[in-house]
């Protein structure tokens, strides 16, 4: 025997408030405040891109809901993304990178390299060492700046050295001299 199709009109319908009280829960969804991101700056070839895998592993395991931002060289860090260890790339080949290399502070203002290091909740940067212009650009627009020294030949392997520099994780007894 076939079924009978009920009528739209049989079907159990909705308060009319619910869609008054759908609005008010889409609303209160769209409050809840974005993650800033942490924005990771690395160039150099492939094998020093792999050095820091260990640290966005890191990052995403202390803070899964924190969004992963890199700033690279594209068709390298494109592993990050690939792997699940970063959720953007930037190309760090940009021109519009070059005020950020430059001590007269011009070309920030409304800029989308401004909006990119002003929105980030923790910049950890693996360029230019920890003076000059570079650094003092990350630290006067991000609100954290970690530098991250090039590694020493000291028997730690480099990509600990990495992550014991970035403070997210302590040294182990064994990093210890």
């Amino acid at each position: 025997m076939p079924r009978e199709m009920r009528k739209e009109s049989d079907w159990p319908r909705k308060p009319r408030y619910w869609y008054l009280v759908s609005l008010v829960l889409q609303q209160e969804k769209s409050k809840k405040p974005k993650r800033k991101p942490v924005l990771v700056i690395r160039g150099g070839g492939v094998g020093d891109f792999i050095l820091i895998l260990p640290l966005l592993e890191e990052i995403r395991r202390t803070d899964p809901q924190a969004p992963i931002q890199i700033l690279g060289h594209e068709s390298i860090a494109c592993l990050a993304l690939e792997s699940g260890t970063a959720d953007t790339v930037f190309s760090l080949d940009s021109v519009d990178l070059s005020p950020l290399f430059r001590a007269d502070r011009s070309g920030f203002r409304n800029s989308p390299l401004s909006e990119l290091l002003t929105g980030a909740e923790l910049v950890i940067s693996f360029l230019g060492g920890t003076e000059g212009a570079f650094s003092e650009n990350l630290r006067r627009l991000a609100s954290q700046v970690r530098m991250i020294p090039a590694p020493q030949p000291n028997g730690i392997h480099a990509a600990r050295q990495f992550l014991n520099a970035s403070g997210l994780v302590r040294p182990s007894e064994s990093d210890i001299e």
